[in-house]
């Protein structure tokens, strides 16, 4: 699998932002990661999406 570079991120983070608001979960993204106010569920899921993608709470 190849290395993301910024713009990568910023395409993930836009759908994976837009995937959450449309399960009603809200999502604010901070330095670059997406921070979700439904904690380890979110989290779970983010890990097996991209698991190098390091999500923070």
């Amino acid at each position: 699998m190849s290395h993301m570079d910024e713009n990568d991120y910023d395409d993930f983070n836009k759908a994976l932002t837009d995937f959450l608001k449309s399960m009603n979960i809200q999502t604010k993204v901070i330095n670059g990661e997406v921070y979700a106010d439904k904690g380890e569920v979110v989290s779970a899921l983010l890990d097996v999406i991209n698991p190098d993608f390091g999500i923070r709470h």
